[in-house]
């Protein structure tokens, strides 16, 4: 007889849980090996509380939910490419978002893309002081520029920052 053996394949549902949970450790290797190696902080979760996910991949957040006010203001820092939790804020909850990034990668992709009425981005960063500071991005990095230097960089660019307090104040948000 030509009768073939069927082949074993977990269920698509099991194998898509087995796909997520190594690739969650596999980012767990990675963030706490970075965090060992002084290129990352690790920040234990201090609070418990009930809380939603606004954005996509790697621009992700979780939001304690009675924490949001009616129409709350975000201060969203570094954004790099990837504005998605800035949209879901700023559509589910009517929030006024400012963007912040003084790299020139970051620039340039926000330039070609037209933010809703009450988005507004700032070519800036934030720091310890007023003033610039040199960014630069890693050989094994996309976008994510850095001000600790973490080996060779293929761009490095000299960029303005300001403390929270001037930026606070600019902004009106006292």
């Amino acid at each position: 007889t030509n009768m073939k053996t069927p082949v074993h394949k977990p269920p698509h549902s099991l194998y898509r849980r087995l796909r997520y949970k190594v690739g969650h450790v596999r980012r767990s290797v990675a963030y706490y090996s970075a965090c060992m190696l002084g290129r990352d902080v690790y920040c234990a979760r201090t609070l418990k509380c009930d809380s939603v996910l606004y954005g996509q991949g790697d621009g992700a957040w979780c939001v304690a939910k009675d924490r949001l006010s009616d129409r709350p203001k975000v201060l969203s820092f570094g954004v790099g490419t990837d504005i998605s939790f800035d949209l879901d804020m700023h559509s589910k909850h009517a929030a006024e978002v400012h963007l912040f990034d003084p790299t020139p990668l970051s620039q340039q992709w926000i330039s070609k893309r037209p933010l809703p009425s009450g988005m507004h981005f700032h070519p800036y960063g934030i720091a310890d002081h007023d003033g610039h500071v040199k960014f630069e991005l890693p050989v094994n990095h996309g976008v994510s520029f850095s001000m600790v230097s973490n080996g060779p960089a293929k761009q490095i660019a000299e960029c303005e920052v300001k403390t929270f307090a001037a930026i606070v104040s600019e902004l009106k948000l006292e």
